[in-house]
């Protein structure tokens, strides 16, 4: 286990904590809103219906996601793509940078005598 910090995602609106660093596999996406990254695992989230929909790469099942903390809208999963070279996104989910700020928690303390 690394012992340097790693950065965690926060909700912009709540601060509720999203997900980490560590499991951003592309920071080269595109949401509603701008510049967004590509995430294996995140938590503390709702998921809205499934809808269809189409984007710059083809057509999608997806469910919104937001914050369970203050239900602002951060982003997508993915749950069915048509295209063969999209596969790698099933399961996975887009989280918009405008919504999210990623900080690196405080190290513990170390050497501390109870």
């Amino acid at each position: 286990m690394s012992s340097e910090p790693r950065e965690m995602l926060l909700c912009t609106t709540c601060e509720t904590v999203l997900g980490h660093e560590r499991d951003i596999e592309s920071r080269n996406f595109t949401g509603k809103h701008g510049p967004a990254i590509l995430i294996t695992y995140v938590y503390n989230i709702t998921m809205a219906r499934p809808i269809r929909i189409f984007m710059s790469t083809g057509w999608y099942i997806i469910r919104v996601v937001s914050c369970a903390g203050c239900k602002k809208e951060i982003g997508w999963i993915y749950l069915k793509v048509q295209q063969r070279s999209q596969l790698y996104k099933l399961g996975k989910f887009v989280l918009e940078l405008a919504r999210l700020e990623m900080i690196i928690p405080p190290a513990p303390p170390t050497g501390v005598a109870f």
